[in-house]
C-alpha cells in the first residue's frame, strides 16, 4: 500500500503522537484511540465497544505501533481473529498503518508476523 504525505493524520493523544493512516478521522475513532490510551496506561484488560464500519482495526493498529514506539517494554501485541477473511483484512490494515507512520517519517523496524490457520505469513517495512 503506498501512502504518501496527504493521506496521514497526526493525531496527539495526552503525550502520545498516534499517526492515523488515512486524511480524515471520525469522531468515534479518536474516540476509542483514547479510551485504548487509557487502557494501556492503566496496564490492564480493557472492552471498548464501537460502531461497526469506523475503521477499527487500522484504530488499534494505530495506536499500538504508537504506544510501542515511546515505551520500549511494551509488547508484543498478539490480535486474534475470528475468521480467515477477517484475518486477511486484518493484515492488510497492519499494513496500511505501518506505511502512513513510514510516509509520515516514524516506524522503520516495525513488523508482523502472521499466523493464518492456512498460511504462515512475515510482513516487515
Amino acid at each position: 500500500m503506498n501512502v504518501d504525505k496527504e493521506t496521514f493524520s497526526l493525531v496527539k493523544i495526552d503525550d502520545l503522537d498516534v499517526i492515523f493512516p488515512f486524511p480524515y478521522m471520525y469522531p468515534e475513532q479518536k474516540d476509542f484511540m483514547v479510551q485504548m490510551k487509557f487502557s494501556l496506561d492503566s496496564k490492564g484488560p480493557s472492552v471498548i465497544e464501537t460502531p461497526p464500519g469506523i475503521g477499527r482495526v487500522e484504530t488499534i493498529f494505530s495506536v499500538y505501533l504508537a504506544y510501542m514506539a515511546k515505551h520500549e517494554k511494551f509488547g508484543p501485541v498478539v490480535f486474534v481473529t475470528s475468521t480467515y477473511q477477517n484475518y486477511l483484512r486484518a493484515f492488510e490494515s497492519f499494513n496500511t498503518v505501518v506505511a502512513g507512520r513510514k510516509a509520515a517519517g516514524v516506524g522503520e523496524n516495525e513488523s508482523c508476523i502472521s499466523l493464518g490457520s492456512k498460511t504462515l505469513q512475515c510482513s516487515r517495512y
